[in-house]
């Protein structure tokens, strides 16, 4: 189909990652996705912008996996808000992240604030917040929720 803005910002993203080998053995798993991304070297308009119902299949997956990384990022967030030099957050499954917080954290909490604060432009379209939801993404974006960091 034709490539989207969003093709040409993640795309890159995630090519550097093919090229890390530990990054690069989880996304073999995801073998259209991979095929993707080796197409969006050499972009092309093909066709139509791809539907949701399309989609889902190979980037719900990724974006479910992100579900982990808007929960890492909020417990760096408010570890840091509190002052706190370690954070833990349980990421599902019995899977429990501890780490110190310092330095390099901070921009993981200033990004988030920045993913949420784009967030809120579309809030109100039900069909993104029903695929965020789906994700378990939308807990970690909810403006309502999150309104103080």
């Amino acid at each position: 189909g034709r490539p989207a803005l969003a093709d040409f910002g993640v795309a890159p993203q995630i090519y550097e990652a093919l090229l890390d080998p530990t990054a690069g053995n989880i996304l073999e798993g995801f073998p259209f996705t991979v095929a993707w991304c080796r197409r969006m070297l050499d972009p092309a308009v093909d066709g139509e912008f791809e539907t949701w119902d399309r989609l889902q299949p190979t980037l719900g997956p990724i974006l479910c996996r992100m579900r982990d990384f808007l929960q890492w990022s909020a417990a760096i967030a408010r570890a840091l808000s509190e002052g706190a030099s370690e954070m833990q957050v349980d990421l599902g499954g019995g899977a429990v992240w501890r780490q110190t917080v310092g330095g390099p954290q901070k921009y993981h909490a200033k990004s988030l604030k920045e993913i949420r604060r784009k967030y809120r432009a579309v809030a109100g379209d039900g069909a993104l917040r029903q695929i965020l939801a789906g994700c378990g993404c939308l807990e970690e974006l909810d403006v309502q929720a999150h309104s103080k960091m």
